[in-house]
């Protein structure tokens, strides 16, 4: 009798993911509560176990659009950690505590947060945890009497991997005090101007005498912080351009502020004329704060860590000279020890196989998705993972010096060769900057010479006053920032605001398969002639096989039925061949299918067949399945003018059944494509957008015009990347690109208004229909006109955000 089972695909309880396959707890009679995997129904069964439920109601009300991704299944003792050398470059230990920071592999929404800095209340030895959920980075005290090594398992269990971090970085404690000092002058801008509005008020509602001159006196005072300590990053900035011999949008506040303030000065010290204090000061914490967000919302991209993280994240087992193992960091690897690679686990060095045979999973390197047989004298790359037996191996390469090196080398150089991108902005405004105060001077040195000094100085003040730069300055940031803020609700973390604009100009769109197209695992789309005893005898077999496909049946029986244990007499694995086991006189093989019986019209599928005493009596086929969005996201992209090409390490017959699926054409179907391949094919391309999630497709993304990373990709390619996606599936790049070209249409009208403004500003300012004064009160409303057209953005704009 023949069963084919329909999947419908229901969302994990724990991570929110899609399964077609899922499993239950075994008291879950009624399979009310669902599980992607083994590893996310341990840590629901563990939080429960706490009294941690609690976990689940933040992440249901947690405003966070990441969709955490399901456990990983950990079985790594740590030991490492404990290891004095290793304590002493990643640790601080002081009055009995040490404290550790961690990189955590999983943490995703507020949930996660209060999970992870509630640690010390189950952990024993956990003295303080805190997470910086941006960064995903947790910093631990704990008591020395503990070893570090069980406090990361027990949070390994939680479904949160932890890297270790190097302490005592210079960047970033560089970073850290720069922040600080950005925020204190931003403090000190702000509440000058508040202080000295208060007292202008007065001065504008016209007070006269003592309480006048008090008035202004006081305003001075005020303002005196703000010139020389607040407004130093103008004068900066002002000093860097003119050392370039350029003119940047710092050079006219700068001279703004400083004939504004001795304008004031001296008026203050005659007795007579305006004064400016107000305007100079909130002029200057305005721009500050601007500033400020701008670069916050820049920084919520991901951080390039440094090199050497990709190749030291990990321990691995060392062989001593007694033949026993010792756990040691990646860290302390040298060339030519032996390392024994345990199934499951990633490669951090090239070698070669002195020891064992397995199957290796290579698609991070070469994007093929299926594994490749490795034997003695087999060589191995750092990036690849053991999947089937342990292997013994001998360092050959460490580092940079590896092929996955090699990629991350180049990487840097492609990204390091990148011209700057010099946009409309910058160069309207160097125009703009350099007529102001060419102006300025004229009106000036004009009325200097007709013998009204004052006239001249008074409109030249005027002008800079109400030309001043402000809401062109703001017209790009503001329209980049709500657009960021943007990017990141719709699934898209974005490192730099020049994407907006260049990715508005881009005409073509490669695209990898393996993970980004499809979900990058094996998964069973089909299952013929199976009861539930045939299903019972595969799960038995597969079961204590690491290979990938027989993870995927496991999945898949788990889902589909109510299995049993059946203990078999002779159990085997046969490498490149399958499980085979005796039990009461019948042999049972689980295998790729033979020839004969193999399905002609399913031929790109991986076939799998049960043979009972070498009878076929099941037969399952599994395949990559594509990604619910795929089509629906490629045909969208291609209506908006992008050319889409699918360049992918699969064989020929996968990729072409793959873009028949998709409705792509045969010219736009590449297969065999090696990392080098897909960095030739960028090359050869105009106006490039790389999509790709493995150090195969890194290389290629940063020769890109614009580089896009997957949720799920592995560092290198997040390394390469300009955006990195949080949302799976690619209807997050159709929003980009939609999002990309209003971004440009705001900043243009932004541009618009500015302009319009200061061009009839400086027309009344240069023929005296406006005084400095009335120049201060008229200039703050180019900027608030820029911020209104901001905030309602574009009729597109506000429908991808559900706004009304």
């Amino acid at each position: 009798m023949e069963k084919t089972m329909a999947l419908q695909k229901i969302h994990c309880t724990h991570c929110d993911e899609l399964t077609a396959n899922p499993i239950f707890n075994v008291e879950d009679s009624e399979r009310g509560t669902p599980f992607c995997c083994n590893g996310c129904k341990a840590v629901y069964n563990l939080l429960n176990e706490k009294g941690l439920e609690e976990y689940y109601e933040i992440k249901d009300n947690s405003d966070s659009k990441k969709r955490s991704s399901p456990v990983k299944e950990v079985d790594d003792k740590f030991t490492y950690l404990d290891d004095p050398e290793f304590q002493k470059d990643f640790c601080k230990n002081e009055n009995g505590q040490v404290s550790a920071s961690f990189y955590l592999e999983g943490v995703h929404c507020l949930a996660c947060l209060w999970l992870v800095e509630k640690t010390p209340e189950f952990i024993d030895g956990v003295n303080k945890a805190r997470l910086d959920l941006g960064k995903s980075v947790a910093d631990f005290v704990v008591s020395d009497k503990v070893k570090l090594s069980q406090v990361a398992s027990e949070i390994s269990r939680f479904g949160y991997t932890p890297h270790p971090l190097k302490k005592g970085e210079e960047v970033e404690k560089l970073k850290q005090k720069e922040e600080r000092t950005n925020l204190l002058k931003i403090g000190i801008a702000g509440a000058c101007a508040g202080n000295t509005m208060l007292y202008s008020v007065g001065l504008y509602a016209g007070a006269d005498g003592l309480f006048a001159k008090s008035f202004e006196y006081i305003a001075f005072i005020f303002t005196i912080p703000v010139m020389f300590y607040s407004a130093s990053p103008f004068y900066k900035g002002t000093i860097h351009s003119l050392k370039r011999k350029l003119l940047s949008i710092d050079v006219p506040i700068a001279f703004a502020l400083w004939v504004a303030f001795v304008a004031s000065v001296y008026h203050l010290i005659i007795g007579s004329g305006k004064v400016y204090f107000d305007l100079i000061n909130t002029l200057v914490f305005l721009m500050l704060l601007s500033r400020y967000f701008m670069k916050k919302a820049s920084e919520s991209g991901l951080s390039s860590d440094g090199l050497s993280h990709f190749f030291q994240s990990t321990n691995v087992l060392r062989k001593k000279e007694s033949g026993e193992f010792e756990t040691i960091h990646a860290k302390y690897i040298k060339k030519g020890d032996i390392l024994k690679i345990m199934p499951g686990e990633t490669f951090c060095v090239d070698g070669e196989i002195i020891e064992g045979s397995s199957y290796i999973n290579t698609s991070v390197l070469t994007g093929e998705s299926h594994p490749v047989k490795a034997n003695i004298s087999h060589k191995v790359y750092s990036g690849s993972v053991n999947q089937e037996h342990p292997l013994l191996i001998k360092v050959e390469k460490m580092g940079n010096e590896t092929r996955m090196g090699e990629i991350l080398n180049n990487v840097e150089k492609s990204r390091n060769e990148r011209a700057p991108i010099v946009t409309k902005v910058d160069l309207l405004t160097k125009y703009f900057v350099g007529i102001v105060l060419v102006l300025a001077i004229a009106v000036l040195v004009y009325f200097a010479i007709a013998g009204e000094l004052t006239t001249g100085f008074n409109r030249a003040l005027a002008l800079i006053i109400i030309s001043c730069p402000c809401a062109l300055g703001l017209a790009t940031p503001l329209a980049m920032t709500r657009s960021l803020s943007k990017a990141t609700k719709l699934g898209v973390i974005v490192k730099n605001e020049a994407i907006l604009e260049s990715m508005s100009h881009l005409n073509n769109l490669v695209i990898d398969k393996t993970g980004t197209l499809t979900h990058g695992q094996f998964e069973v789309i089909d299952a013929k002639e199976l009861s539930q005893k045939r299903a019972s005898i595969v799960h038995s077999l597969e079961k204590k096989s690491h290979h990938p496909i027989a993870q995927a049946l496991c999945r898949y029986l788990e889902g589909q039925y109510n299995l049993v244990e059946i203990a078999f007499d002779d159990f085997k694995e046969q490498l490149g061949k399958g499980v085979v086991g005796q039990v009461n006189g019948f042999k049972y093989e689980v295998c790729t299918i033979k020839d004969e019986d193999r399905n002609s019209n399913q031929k790109v599928f991986t076939q799998i067949g049960l043979y009972e005493n070498d009878e076929l009596i099941g037969h399952f086929i599994l395949r990559d399945t594509l990604r619910e969005d795929a089509k629906a996201s490629l045909t969208a992209l291609q209506k908006m003018g992008l050319r889409t090409i699918m360049a992918s390490g699969d064989n020929q017959d996968v990729v072409a059944y793959v873009a028949q699926e998709l409705s792509l054409s045969h010219d736009n179907a590449l297969s065999n494509m090696t990392p080098e391949k897909k960095a030739e094919l960028i090359n050869s391309l105009d106006s490039t957008i790389m999509i790709g999630d493995g150090a195969n497709d890194a290389l290629a993304i940063s020769r890109a015009d614009l580089g896009i990373a997957v949720k799920g990709s592995v560092t290198v390619s997040l390394r390469a990347a300009e955006a990195y996606l949080t949302i799976s599936g690619l209807k997050p790049v159709v929003n980009l690109v939609e999002l990309s070209k209003e971004t440009i249409k705001l900043v243009h009208r932004n541009l618009f208004f500015s302009l319009l403004y200061n061009l009839i500003g400086a027309y009344a300012a240069v023929f005296g229909y406006v005084t400095p004064l009335w120049a201060a009160i008229f200039m703050p409303a180019s900027s608030v006109t820029v911020l209104i057209s901001t905030l309602i953005a574009t009729r597109k704009m506000r429908k991808m955000g559900g706004e009304n």
